[in-house]
């Protein structure tokens, strides 16, 4: 009864069609008639269908496809088509027709506002060029705006309107020839067919959600951007206002951290203050373990990290699993044997990596597993169980498997189930027996000399299989880095640069005790050189370091708040006790 007493309406009923999760774009539907409570902001139609506005931020937060868009009362209705005497049924046609030609875009600025702009589809490049030269009108009006801002009726398309009608009435009245129609037929198709082919683009974009939405609508959002900032615009705006844009791309950067964990140039910087001379292998391990977190079949695979003794790879996958927030737990794997042999087995690994985890089951299963010295596990014996046997155990871990670990196969009263599925698993080897057959003499060149330098080619699974003996099916389950060889100049970044190198750690201990420790540029060198010489990498340098530094420590220990600094040379590390001391002022030299 109550709706006797509302005044008679219609309104744009406009379907949703979802860009992203936080913004959608309308297209009309139809054009209805109803009522419209203005209290409420909600329009009822004929058969009682309730539709509340595009930007409301309750439907933008649901799954509604349905909204109204201007609703107009009788009168302004036919105000707006230029004809007082044509019939409402006949007003609401041609509305239609203005309608269909225009797109909106609404989208989420917060939890409580939104935004809306809007585009005519049917004069996109004129109207974006005038948009961009001159900014005439705000295209984004927040929720709170809206309820302010009275619509000025003058900015409709009229004339657009009287032609429409003067063409529909030329049409009735057969007054055009054969050609003509077969044009307005082709005009009115091409509409038709713009807009299909806007939302079937749509479409497949949130099938892909990799393929790039259709121009019109990518148009669309690039005008409003570059609209928005115009300078004028700009000063439209009060400065407590959002920019709408900026906040979308807020939420879309903190939606896009919680689906990607892993920032891949966070993680590199972390690792590699510490971890010097291999960036490009640590760049390829992280982003492999980032590509394993966003596809179940690549979790399937492990890594294979080669290298020479020494180079790192432990400390890489150490520092890469700190920096990710992941347990890390390291496996001698010529420790690991088969049930029923002498060892020790999976499930009594992951036992203790269960304890590691503080007997936490979620931890434990998302974990980096490190395989260290996986090559001695090569055999030419199919039969041999240690060794190939070990592997082909490894493939049932490294494909997923759910394991019973427990304390020992003896006890059986404790155990528990752990799932390898989410793992990360590394496998770590020297492997020189394979990199050892890589070098390939140069030939004899179009000038006639011959150069007997070798040049090293990248290794295959083919050359693992054949000179490391691993199984072919292992291989075809890893991706394979190899870590950087260690030269002189590598071992020197590695002390001048590493937080955590072993000349840093002594100038920390010395530190303690007050006195500088400075190493001449030729003790680092000499240090290099020795180290290279020996091939124990980074890690040799800490024995070399200690012996050539153990007398100046214990002459600093003794001898508290004499020293102010002391300078370590080449010399010191054939004879430790060369080293000379810097005295605090006020202490007499000794």
């Amino acid at each position: 009864m109550e709706k006797l007493n509302q005044e008679f309406s219609v309104a744009a009923i406009m379907e949703r069609h979802n860009i992203d999760e936080d913004i959608s774009f309308f297209t009309c539907s139809n054009v209805v008639k109803g009522y419209y409570d203005e209290k409420r902001g909600v329009f009822t139609d004929v058969n009682n269908n309730e539709y509340t506005t595009m930007d409301d931020v309750k439907l933008l937060n649901s799954a509604h496809r349905y909204a109204y868009n201007n609703v107009l009362g009788t009168e302004e209705l036919r105000q707006m088509v230029g004809n007082n005497s044509m019939s409402l049924d006949k007003c609401i046609e041609i509305y239609k027709n203005i309608c269909k030609d225009e797109i909106w875009i609404a989208g989420l600025i917060s939890e409580t506002e939104s935004y809306i702009a809007s585009v005519n589809i049917s004069n996109l490049e004129s109207q974006y060029k005038e948009l961009k030269e001159k900014v005439k009108v705000n295209p984004f009006i927040s929720t709170k705006e809206k309820a302010t801002i009275k619509e000025d009726k003058s900015t409709k398309t009229i004339p657009q309107s009287k032609q429409l009608e003067e063409l529909k009435f030329m049409v009735m009245e057969n007054k055009l020839s054969k050609e003509e129609l077969i044009k307005l037929s082709d005009d009115l198709q091409n509409k038709i067919d713009d807009i299909d082919s806007l939302l079937e683009s749509v479409n497949i974009s949130l099938e892909s959600k990799g393929v790039r939405v259709n121009t019109r609508v990518e148009d669309l959002i690039n005008s409003a951007r570059s609209t928005k900032s115009a300078n004028d615009l700009a000063r439209e705006f009060a400065d407590d206002e959002p920019d709408p844009f900026q906040e979308y791309e807020k939420r879309r950067e903190i939606k896009r951290k919680e689906n990607l964990p892993i920032d891949i140039g966070k993680v590199f910087k972390e690792v590699t203050k510490t971890l010097v001379a291999q960036d490009e292998p640590t760049r390829r391990v992280i982003a492999e373990i980032a590509r394993k977190t966003m596809n179940d079949r690549k979790k399937r695979e492990g890594i294979l990290l080669t290298g020479d003794t020494g180079v790192g790879k432990t400390l890489m996958m150490e520092l890469i699993a700190k920096n990710i927030d992941r347990p890390f737990y390291e496996i001698d794997s010529t420790q690991i044997t088969v049930p029923g042999y002498v060892g020790k087995n999976i499930e009594e690994y992951l036992w203790d990596l269960y304890e590691t985890c503080g007997r936490s089951v979620s931890k434990a299963e998302n974990a980096i597993i490190y395989f260290d010295e996986i090559d001695k596990k090569g055999s030419p014996k199919k039969d041999d169980v240690s060794g190939k046997g070990v592997l082909n155990l490894l493939l049932k871990f490294i494909e997923g498997s759910s394991y019973d670990a427990s304390k020992s196969l003896r006890d059986s009263g404790q155990k528990v189930t752990i799932k390898t599925s989410n793992m990360i698993v590394i496998l770590g080897g020297a492997f020189t027996d394979v990199y050892s057959q890589l070098g390939i003499k140069n030939t004899a060149g179009f000038t006639g000399n011959v150069s007997t330098e070798k040049k090293e080619r990248p290794a295959t699974v083919d050359d693992f299989v054949k000179y490391a003996m691993m199984p072919e099916e292992f291989m075809g389950r890893v991706n394979i880095v190899r870590m950087n060889s260690l030269d002189v100049e590598s071992l020197k970044r590695i002390l001048n640069e590493s937080d955590k190198s072993a000349l840093r750690i002594q100038q920390e201990i010395f530190e303690k005790l007050g006195v500088k420790l400075t190493a001449t540029d030729s003790f680092v060198t000499k240090l290099a050189e020795e180290a290279e010489k020996k091939k124990t990498g980074a890690r040799g340098i800490n024995g070399i370091i200690d012996q050539a530094t153990w007398m100046a420590f214990e002459d600093a220990y003794t001898h508290p708040e004499e020293y102010s600094e002391i300078i370590i040379n080449e010399e010191s590390l054939e004879d430790p006790s060369i080293y000379q001391k810097v005295y605090k002022k006020g202490n007499n030299n000794k």
